[in-house]
């Protein structure tokens, strides 16, 4: 009986050491059982550890059973597998629970790890120069911990249908997408840190992924979401980036206590995007703030900016692109943000405010109030009173988008970085006795379709860029303004036509007025006095109204007569004033010629068939008393305040995300269409 028992036990004693897990031990210098990882691999069965000795491996190695790949503890060195130019990933883990610790693993052609099953552990590794230093594709549940990516295409690849993976404490420099998780779900990133790149994070087609601590720096983007849903970001350091966080087409994303500084394009952009909440995060030092285009349904609260050359902008084709929550808790450098969606009646008055913006509004009133940063933006808005505020030494001035039948008047707009009045696809409005002056671009500027407008009665002064322009814009009136001393030209009239300019003062411009590509306007009973040049016509427009009305006073020619007779203004173009003013404002003296007609130097125009626009005001209702024909089509907007042409293609960039090495990387574009923001041109 004591024999059978003895033979039991020792039976029982080989039986658990066979199910033991065992080691293996690979040296490059052949000390070893086996020189190769490979070759351990294949020797080895699941639950066993292959040991590294310092070395360079050169191989490719499919792990299809559950091992444990390290350095062998006390060794120094390094423990480097490498591409040789034919093995396309370095580590592919076929089999799950695997772990791969200490190594540095670089130069493959598609992948230094690649993993496609779940349940792995990747730590403490070093992957510089594959395409993906690690490519999770369709595994769960792996964790990816206190790595160190380097100079890779895509550093960490999460993607086709990779779901509830880990990502923390890791570490990308010089990576085009430092971490990217594409059409993937459930995915937690944390407290990864990232520089020197062109995206930090970049989410694409994917859902409720968590993105949470760590610090993204000096990147295109730092963190970019797109066509994404359930997106979460809490709690990052965004710093450096052009744009910090950017959102685009996405959709029920929550992105609170995130700290967003020197961004030098915009902290945070949305771009078709809807549904998401903007909380409690921290904007300070950058250019542009929070910009929104074609994006409704959105939440903004408790936002602070600090030091932010533009707090907010909101633009939409649709209202239902603008029906944002924007409250008055984000702030300015502690200066409140408006912004009123579809509201009718409203009123704003007597207030002191970062930013006022009336989005689809009617009938309301902003009179009174000191803007201390952005500017006064009417979108989507009629029928509304702007006047008696004070914009100055802010980014830009008032603005209107897709608006009408507004009266803007009496406001102080000066010394501001951009242009003081700027319509964008607005008509029907009138802009009248405001001072403009000293701002950094145009004084005015009616671009693209800003069509029947009255402007008139303005001081409009000391502009960087051209006094008055219009840019694709028809029918206007533009009369009774002091235009004087313009950095570019008094009056730029570029592809508009059908226009009224009239008994304005056009003083010490380097030109007075230029019109290019522009037909079928009246100029005339202007007072062009100390211009260097007085003015350029490369059109077919009319400078006078027939030899009773006359043309205009022009100080650098003589002539007798109320008005002259024979002997006509040459303008440059060349062009002609046939019935010029001897004196200024000649047009208000007794006239020394009598005529039973008024004919006029533009043979198109039909004075007896055609009037001018007339806007009315006082009661808020605009009526257009007469059409003047020969409108002219546009060929194309101009998006852009200074464009030489007209013309500007769309400001959104949107570059796709992918990891086959064909993704074109290029600068982030300003999301801000409508904005017309640019450096002042010379005539």
């Amino acid at each position: 009986m004591i024999r059978v028992a003895a033979i039991m036990f020792v039976l029982l004693i080989l039986g658990a050491t066979s199910s033991q897990a065992r080691t293996f031990i690979v040296d490059d210098d052949s000390f070893a059982e086996f020189s190769s990882i490979s070759k351990a691999v294949a020797a080895a069965k699941s639950g066993d550890t292959i040991y590294l000795k310092p070395g360079v491996y050169q191989e490719g190695i499919v792990v299809n059973k559950t091992l444990t790949i390290k350095p062998l503890l006390g060794e120094k060195g390094e423990f480097v597998l490498a591409g040789d130019g034919t093995a396309r990933v370095g580590l592919s883990l076929e089999a799950p629970g695997c772990v791969v610790e200490g190594l540095t693993i670089r130069d493959y052609e598609e992948a230094g790890i690649q993993i496609v099953s779940d349940g792995n552990v990747i730590r403490k590794n070093v992957m510089s120069g594959s395409m993906a230093g690690l490519l999770i594709t369709g595994g769960k549940e792996n964790l990816v911990e206190s790595n160190i990516l380097l100079g890779s295409l895509g550093g960490i690849a999460i993607n086709s249908g990779a779901k509830g993976n880990m990502i923390r404490n890791n570490q990308a420099q010089g990576c085009n997408f430092s971490i990217i998780v594409k059409e993937s779900k459930e995915n937690s990133l944390q407290n990864n840190n990232i520089s020197s790149c062109d995206y930090g994070i970049y989410v694409t087609n994917s859902s409720s992924t968590s993105i949470s601590g760590g610090k993204i720096e000096n990147a295109n983007c730092g963190l970019r979401v797109e066509d994404s849903s359930a997106t979460s970001a809490t709690g990052m350091a965004l710093d450096g980036a052009s744009v910090g966080l950017s959102l685009r087409m996405s959709i029920g994303g929550d992105f609170q206590d995130n700290a967003i500084s020197r961004a030098n394009d915009t902290a945070i952009e949305m771009i078709y995007s809807s549904g998401n909440l903007l909380k409690s995060n921290r904007i300070t030092n950058s250019s542009y703030g929070i910009t929104m285009a074609e994006s409704g349904a959105n939440k903004l609260e408790e936002n602070r900016l600090d030091g932010v050359d533009l707090g907010l902008y909101v633009e939409g084709s649709g209202n239902k692109n603008l029906n944002n929550s924007i409250s008055e808790s984000n702030t300015v450098d502690k200066v409140p943000l408006i912004y009123i969606y579809g509201q009718e009646g409203c009123s704003i008055t007597g207030r002191q405010a970062a930013h006022i913006t009336l989005a689809a509004c009617r009938n309301c009133s902003v009179e009174n109030n000191t803007i201390t940063n952005d500017a006064i933006f009417l979108v989507g808005s009629e029928y509304n009173q702007i006047s008696n505020n004070l914009l100055h030494g802010i980014f830009g001035g008032i603005r209107l988008a897709n608006s009408k039948r507004n009266v803007v008047s009496t406001n102080e707009i000066t010394d501001n970085r951009f242009t003081g009045v700027f319509l964008y696809n607005s008509s029907l409005n009138r802009v009248a006795e405001n001072i403009i002056s000293g701002n950094g671009n145009e004084g005015l500027a009616l671009i693209f379709l800003s069509d029947e407008n009255d402007i008139s009665t303005n001081v409009i002064q000391e502009n960087r860029g051209y006094g008055i322009r219009t840019n694709f814009s028809d029918r206007n009136r533009i009369y009774s303004n002091q235009v004087r001393g313009s950095g570019s030209a008094g009056l730029l009239i570029e592809s508009s036509n059908s226009s009224a300019i009239y008994e304005n003062n056009i003083t010490s411009n380097p030109v007075g007025a230029v019109l290019r590509s522009s037909y079928s306007n009246w100029i005339y009973h202007n007072n062009f006095a100390e211009n260097e040049e007085q003015a350029s016509d490369s059109g077919n427009n009319s400078w006078d109204m027939g030899m009773v009305e006359g043309g205009n006073y022009w100080s650098d020619h003589h002539c007798t007569g109320i008005p002259c007779q024979g002997l006509p203004k040459l303008i440059k173009g060349p062009a002609y004033d046939r019935y010029p003013f001897p004196v200024a404002s000649g047009w208000t003296l007794p006239r020394t010629v009598l005529a039973d007609q008024n004919e006029t130097n533009q043979t198109s125009i039909d004075l007896k068939n055609a009037s001018l626009p007339v806007l009315q005001d006082g009661s808020g209702s605009f009526q257009v008393s007469g059409e003047i024909s020969g409108t002219a089509t546009p060929a194309g907007p101009s998006l852009a305040e200074g464009s030489e042409d007209g013309r500007a293609g769309s400001a959104i960039n949107d570059t796709s995300a992918e990891i086959n090495g064909s993704a074109q990387i290029g600068k982030e574009k300003p999301v801000v269409q409508q904005l017309g923001y640019h450096k002042a041109k010379s005539a």
